[in-house]
């Protein structure tokens, strides 16, 4: 998964959080079974005109497939994004 994040955004999956810094991040999930669908919620918190701002996303992945996430200051407060 390749998540795409404002600048300093704090970033967690499955509330877990990540300590990656850059605007693009990879992250590699655990052996996946081929053919079925699992989904990781991501959270990323970072400013936005002087003020913190959530934003939450439930993301779809498959074993071998490579998944793309964004997130910006113009992205509603809940979104849902699958691939």
């Amino acid at each position: 998964m390749i998540v795409t994040v404002p600048a300093d955004a704090r970033l967690s999956i499955d509330g877990e959080a990540t300590t990656s810094t850059a605007t693009q991040r990879v992250f590699v999930s655990p052996a996946l079974d081929f053919g079925r669908e699992y989904h990781y919620t991501l959270q990323a918190e970072f400013l936005k005109d002087g003020k913190m701002v959530t934003r939450s996303k439930k993301v779809a992945v498959k074993a071998g497939e490579e998944t793309h996430v964004t997130f910006d200051a113009e992205d509603s407060p809940a979104e849902i994004a699958s691939r």
